[in-house]
């Protein structure tokens, strides 16, 4: 899968838009060939990356300082085995972590595309409660005129028999705290 600029990961992407090809939608799969390590487990790489790297740099650095040292003592002939031992040992120690910065970024971009198929499944389910509840509040405002128009009568409007019966029902019926028993 193409992975996207860091640009696109900002909130600006949660439009209500039908998905473009190669886009993530709520139904995409989640890939299962390795098991997913959490997003904070990739920041602890990535720290443990960053302190190889620095670690590489200062032996590097101590390395062209001995060189330089030696240089400024006046000698002319340096070992070279010596120095392409160290730089190849350097070398490698740099590619591995590179091979696992590569790694935490695969982890830390399949963190980034999981929380966009959830924001993206929250989005339509806002939308579909939204539209549930715009619903609702029209069918019970239908509901309420339904009942209202069975009340009264269509020409006037004034109430009609139905309702009177069922007012004067209520005004009759016994209470419980009036009625002793």
């Amino acid at each position: 899968m193409k992975r996207e600029s860091p640009a696109r990961t900002s909130r600006a992407w949660i439009h209500l838009t039908p998905p473009l090809e190669n886009e993530l939608t709520p139904d995409d799969p989640i890939p299962a060939d390795r098991p997913a390590p959490s997003l904070e487990q990739a920041l602890e790489q990535s720290q443990d990356v960053k302190a190889k790297v620095e670690g590489c740099a200062e032996d590097l650095s101590a390395a062209n300082n001995a060189v330089k040292k030696k240089i400024a003592e006046g000698a002319t002939t340096l070992s070279a085995h010596k120095a392409l031992k160290t730089g190849e040992a350097v070398e490698s120690t740099v590619q591995a972590c590179a091979d696992d910065l590569h790694l935490v970024t695969e982890i830390l971009s399949d963190g980034i595309d999981d929380l966009r198929r959830t924001e993206i499944a929250l989005a339509h389910a806002q939308t579909a409660l939204a539209d549930v509840e715009a619903e609702l509040e029209v069918s019970q405002d239908k509901e309420r005129e339904a009942t209202r128009r069975s009340l009264h009568d269509a020409t006037t409007g004034l109430p009609n028999r139905l309702l009177f019966d069922d007012r004067l029902s209520q005004a009759t019926a016994p209470t419980s705290s009036a009625w002793p028993g």
